[in-house]
């Protein structure tokens, strides 16, 4: 899989989000060290998704919503 197949999201919230609807996160991104880049990789749905996102069209599961904010905590800090 090349770069032009993943997105690059910096945005916690959005990274959580995105989880817990199911899309897939490749790996974590530190290049710039002041933060962590969650590359998700490109897929039908995501840019609507992230769209749904930021207009707050969005509806999910609180419980899955705390359950995938842990873990991609626990692979930020697994990476350092």
């Amino acid at each position: 899989m090349n770069m032009k197949d993943i997105m690059m999201i910096s945005d916690m919230p959005l990274a959580v989000v995105l989880s817990s609807l199911g899309f897939q996160l490749q790996s974590l991104d530190r290049t710039d060290p002041a933060r962590f880049q969650f590359c998700f990789k490109e897929e039908l749905g995501l840019e609507d998704a992230i769209s749904a996102f930021w207009r707050g069209e969005l509806r999910l599961e609180p419980k899955a919503l705390f359950l995938n904010h842990k873990l991609l905590k626990s692979r930020i800090f697994s990476a350092l």
